[in-house]
């Protein structure tokens, strides 16, 4: 007797090949669970809500501290601090875009309703940044930022150019509504946002043939008398010799139709038949034009008809054309003006100063950084106070590095991220490398990775201390040192898992996909990634060649979308609605009750490398913890086609209680379900059978 052994699952799941060409080792899925540093399949803890943090925004750690953010006057749940971010306008803050530490507090970016955008250090806005807004922002950054902003909107892409910005319809022939918007904010109002209808909306229009019916009602049997004798259309014989009358209203239409259907490669006419009725259908992508064709049917001898006097009905089929518009903005520029484009009833706004703010921040060699445009600024050494190169503070050498002459292009920097000695500075198709130094003097341009990069800023995460995870437009990727001159690429740390990505990606909207947050959870290391209602899950441990990718589908988040993944005293914390969920709970290890986290483990078809082989099936082993309902597809053309093998509990190696498996089949893909509260593991598993080429 022969049999499959799966000693573990260290691959994780791998979706470059069909399922029916899986290898052992590895899973088709692997949902709310994660591989253990020896292999196993784990499922993990439970999310917990602890602190309710309604009307603040985001989540960060400083001297093991968890902070929220907010502009209102909020009092936090003992146990999470809150630090005030107010606007000089007074307008309620939307969204914490950005917050990291420097010298022990927190430097932090905010967005209002308004459309401002402010900078904070310890709670205090940074004024300095209103200097540099003077001198860099303009039109152009107002009209770059706004199409950053649309570019989101799930009906239209956005392009901006100097400035104006271009907005394309993404369904050829569906229309948007569109309308711009200025306000006066500063000293002279003559400030302006005009639409421009560079190209209308069209919508397809499906063509209709023209066509002509008659009915022959009556007749008798008499060949060569009694006979449909001719039909014409705008002067052409389409029928092409007679028809008689033979035997019935029903038959004869029959054959008039084919007739005429049979001359359609020389007239292009076409005809049916319902009854005694036939209906001539002009020829395909003649649309309108034959409307008004006279029709004329001639019968002879006995045979009665009625007719159509002419072709009608014809619709010319029309393309789709996509609706285009440019909004231009004009007038005096001052950073207080407001400017709103509304797209669908969806506002997107901006002040001309929120244009000339960072978004994001990068903190490295005593400073604090932060794109704007391709312009990547850096603060005073030491002082993140001073950001205005201009400033006359003692030793200011606050300044910015150009990107785009660097590198080919002029594409809007997104944000950065520390690799190796060398600093990652990313936009959405491009990753410079920088090496900084404290003294800008000794700055310098490394290199350029082309066709590469994120529209995520958040999924851009530090791995180790000589690798960075992003999202790229083709999955999860990994950026590495992998030569003997140092020259970094872009591995593929996420293969395996790749066209999983990608399905996960395409059923998000761009929102969401601009919104993918990465984390590192401390216990284990684990590399997570929040796409939508997903997290996609690295397990990996080099020193067990443990390489596996698995997913958590949090239902505990209610469908609240995850603003912040922070590390707070060893453990993992989720900023998800107006709740910080710890997962495993305050203790760290809170494991789900019945019900509430879901276990799903399906593995690809096996075969013992003979899959010609058929092998009648004789028993199936596991080893596991908990209790797993257990079905086994059977069918590599249907994997619905499953044997029901019943909940296992305990783990039959150990006393030879296998379990019976009947069928036949050259290969099986097990799948194990686990809704049972506690700790659930699956270690090992084993598919007896026999078969003609087994020994003995």
């Amino acid at each position: 007797m022969s049999y499959l052994q799966i000693t573990d699952f260290k691959f994780g799941m791998d979706r470059r090949r069909e399922r029916v060409a899986g290898v052992p080792g590895t899973l088709w899925l692997g949902k709310n669970v994660h591989i253990t540093r020896g292999g196993d399949i784990e499922r993990r803890l439970k999310f917990v809500p602890i602190y309710n943090v309604a009307g603040s925004f985001g989540a960060a750690v400083i001297h093991s501290q968890l902070y929220t953010f907010g502009s209102s006057a909020l009092t936090m749940p003992i146990g999470v601090q809150y630090q005030r971010l107010q606007a000089p306008s007074g307008s309620p803050m939307t969204k914490l875009l950005d917050v990291k530490t420097f010298s022990g507090k927190f430097y932090a970016i905010a967005e209002y309703a308004d459309g401002t955008v402010h900078h904070f250090y310890n709670g205090a806005r940074v004024t300095d940044w209103d200097n540099v807004v003077a001198a860099g922002a303009d039109f152009t950054t107002l009209a770059d930022l706004l199409a950053s902003k649309i570019e989101n909107d799930p009906a239209v892409s956005a392009s901006a150019f100097g400035n104006s910005i271009t907005i394309t319809a993404l369904v050829p022939g569906t229309p948007f509504t569109i309308a711009a918007s200025a306000a006066n904010g500063g000293g002279t109002n003559d400030q302006t946002a005009t639409v421009t209808h560079t190209q209308a909306n069209v919508a397809p229009v499906e063509e209709v043939r023209a066509s002509a019916a008659f009915t022959i009602n009556g007749g008798t049997l008499a060949p060569g008398v009694n006979q449909v004798l001719s039909v014409t259309i705008d002067g052409v014989e389409v029928l092409g010799h007679a028809i008689d009358w033979s035997g019935s209203n029903e038959s004869t239409a029959v054959r008039v139709a084919q007739q005429i259907s049979a001359g359609f490669p020389t007239h292009g006419y076409s005809a049916s038949v319902v009854g005694a009725t036939i209906t001539v259908q002009a020829a395909p992508g003649t649309g309108a034009t034959p409307n008004g064709f006279d029709f004329i049917v001639t019968p002879a001898g006995n045979v009665s008809l009625t007719s159509a006097a002419s072709m009608a009905g014809g619709v010319s089929a029309v393309a789709a054309v996509t609706q285009i518009e440019t909004v231009t903005f004009g007038g005096t520029f001052e950073a207080a003006d407001t400017f709103t484009v509304t797209i669908n009833g969806t506002q997107y706004k901006a002040t001309g100063g929120a244009s000339g703010m960072g978004r994001t921040l990068y903190v490295d060699k005593n400073r604090v950084w932060s794109p704007v445009g391709s312009l990547w600024r850096y603060c005073m050494i030491n002082n993140p106070l001073v950001w205005d190169p201009s400033n006359a503070t003692a030793n200011n050498d606050a300044g910015f590095i150009n990107i785009a002459t660097a590198t080919e292009g002029n594409e809007r920097l997104l944000v950065a991220a520390r690799y190796q000695g060398l600093a990652a500075v990313f936009s959405e198709e491009n990753i410079t490398l920088y090496q900084l130094d404290q003294d800008p003097d000794n700055f310098a341009f490394s290199d350029t990775l082309e066709h590469t990069g994120t529209k995520a800023a958040k999924s851009v995460i530090r791995y180790g201390n000589n690798d960075v995870f992003y999202l790229d437009i083709t999955g999860v990727r990994s950026l590495r040192a992998r030569d003997a001159s140092n020259a970094p690429f872009v591995s593929d740390i996420g293969n395996a898992i790749d066209t999983y990505v990608q399905a996960l990606v395409a059923a998000l909207s761009k929102q969401e996909v601009s919104d993918a947050l990465a984390g590192i959870e401390p216990k284990d290391g684990r590399y997570w990634l929040m796409l939508g209602d997903t997290i996609v899950v690295l397990s990996f441990f080099p020193g067990a060649k443990i390489s596996a990718w698995t997913i958590y589908e949090p239902t505990e988040f209610a469908g609240a979308p995850v603003q912040a993944f922070v590390r707070s005293q060893g453990q993992m914390v989720a900023r998800a609605g107006d709740f910080l969920y710890f997962y495993g709970g305050l203790t760290g290890d809170v494991l789900p009750d019945d019900d509430e986290v879901v276990a799903e483990v399906d593995l690809p078809f096996v075969s013992g490398q003979t899959p010609a082989t058929i092998k009648s099936l004789t028993g199936f082993d596991v080893a596991l913890t908990n209790t797993w309902a257990c079905e086994i597809a059977f069918d590599p053309n249907d994997d619905q086609r499953t044997i029901n093998v019943g909940n296992l509990s305990k783990i039959t190696l150990a006393d030879q209680s296998r379990i019976p498996l009947p069928g036949e089949t050259s290969m099986v893909a097990p799948k194990l379900v686990c809704s049972k509260g506690g700790k659930a593991t699956i270690s090992m598993m084993a598919i007896h059978y026999e078969s003609e080429d087994a020994p003995g």
